[in-house]
């Protein structure tokens, strides 16, 4: 085991320790964290090749009319060409290969939260232009308006949580 920084174990391990953690399943710094940020780079290489994080070619896509552009579209088509190819084939494993088990969404039921939460995404969407995925490239512009929209995409995620918590409603 590598000792720890500043009483901090960042989880590199070569077969186990005395926690009975591994390289591929340890939270705090390993295979799983430095995957995570990797592949979170390929998506926003990704999006900015595709120029979906300008706000104004997604504001383009859902604009139905003469301006409406069909950009989105394809990305989303190419997305969905590759999640539906693999997808299928990651799920014949017993395990995924960074986490000791899969975590799928067993609740199928369509409620008054879900409704109103796609609701508001899709007006902030619409409004601002930005996802979260393309805001998140976005804060690297040092422009003001993506860190504007992320003030308020904070904001937005504390209140559902208050909300959640104080509402059986939602």
């Amino acid at each position: 085991m590598v000792p720890s920084l500043i009483g901090r174990d960042f989880g590199i391990y070569v077969h186990g320790n005395s926690h009975g953690y591994d390289l591929l399943t340890h939270s705090g710094g390993g295979v799983k964290e430095i995957s995570a940020f990797l592949f979170g780079m390929l998506f926003a290489l990704g999006l900015a090749l595709a120029r979906m994080t300008d706000p104004q070619r997604v504001i383009a896509f859902l604009e139905i009319g003469p301006r409406w552009s069909e950009n989105l579209l394809f990305v989303m088509i190419g997305a969905l060409m590759v999640t539906v190819t693999i997808f299928p084939l990651i799920l014949r494993r017993k395990k995924p290969i960074l986490d000791v088990a899969f975590h799928l969404q067993t609740n199928r039921l369509i409620d008054r939260r879900l409704i109103l939460g796609a609701m508001l995404f899709g007006i902030g969407w619409g409004i601002s232009g930005y996802c979260p995925g393309p805001l998140v490239v976005g804060l690297a512009s040092i422009k003001p308006v993506p860190w504007i929209c992320f003030s308020f995409f904070l904001v937005g995620q504390w209140l559902s949580k208050r909300a959640a918590k104080s509402c059986s409603v939602l």
